[in-house]
């Protein structure tokens, strides 16, 4: 569970453009059945953020997700043929609508998300691309859809190049009871954050995730904002760590009979 938000959520926006970027991995295509592809990105859309980039903290294990799906039902997911890791091609999820039928499983546990690696689809491995037609297939007739997949990293590590012509496109909170971190509020969709996410869908920011160090500054989630905020004054790069699990708070001190003191 999410820590409880404080009485007074102070939050630090970065809007300081509206330029809108257009997207780095292509435009998405819907293709006849229903399921959502995306190009890969162009040389000239990673110049300064290239897909390689940022540092893998630590790994996942390939876990199974089952759902029941309608025939012909929109799925709400995009889906991403990468030239890697696998040479074969990797089949990445690289969006996931709040609305999409995959984001909740049969048993009504979370989901499909952004950066998850589809490995076997109903037990089936192979290419990116057999894998992504037999998810359509499965579509097409409609009933059970197993997927085998690997989430995103624990905790990973990446660089947000920021400009004075767009917005860092992060909405953070911090909590009284979670000090050393800020908690990812939203993420917009014409920011730097954005970019980042486009350019590398394996590993990409997301609402709920954790930010745990800031250019290597972790003790304090007030200093990590004011990082933040001279960075984006300076233009400069920022480092981010980032973990999508939840800290561990301590438990609540037991009162005495006396109460509190």
């Amino acid at each position: 569970a999410l820590p409880r938000e404080p009485s007074v959520e102070q939050r630090s926006q970065y809007e300081d453009a509206t330029e809108t970027l257009r997207p780095t991995l292509g435009e998405a295509a819907t293709t006849s059945n229903g399921v959502t592809s995306q190009a890969e990105p162009t040389p000239e859309d990673t110049s300064r953020e290239p897909v390689g980039g940022g540092a893998v903290c630590s790994t996942s294990s390939e876990h199974l997700l089952t759902f029941v799906i309608e025939a012909h039902a929109p799925l709400g997911v995009g889906l991403s043929e990468l030239p890697e890791p696998s040479p074969d091609g990797t089949l990445v999820a690289s969006s996931v609508s709040s609305s999409s039928c995959l984001s909740k499983t049969a048993d009504g546990l979370p989901g499909l998300t952004a950066g998850m690696i589809v490995s076997a689809v109903n037990g089936d491995r192979g290419t990116a691309a057999s894998l992504l037609e037999r998810v359509s297939k499965i579509r097409s007739e409609g009933g059970e859809l197993k997927l085998l997949v690997l989430s995103r990293p624990k905790e990973f590590e990446c660089e947000i190049f920021l400009t004075s012509s767009r917005k860092m496109g992060m909405i953070v909170a911090l909590h009284d009871d979670v000090p050393d971190r800020l908690q990812v509020k939203e993420i917009t969709e014409d920011g730097s954050v954005a970019v980042w996410n486009r350019c590398h869908p394996l590993r990409p920011i997301l609402s709920g995730d954790w930010i745990v160090a800031v250019n290597d500054i972790s003790d304090s989630s007030n200093s990590m904002v004011a990082t933040m905020q001279h960075h984006k004054e300076q233009q400069a790069p920022l480092r981010l760590r980032v973990s999508r699990i939840p800290p561990k708070l301590a438990p609540k001190a037991m009162l005495g009979s006396g109460g509190a003191s």
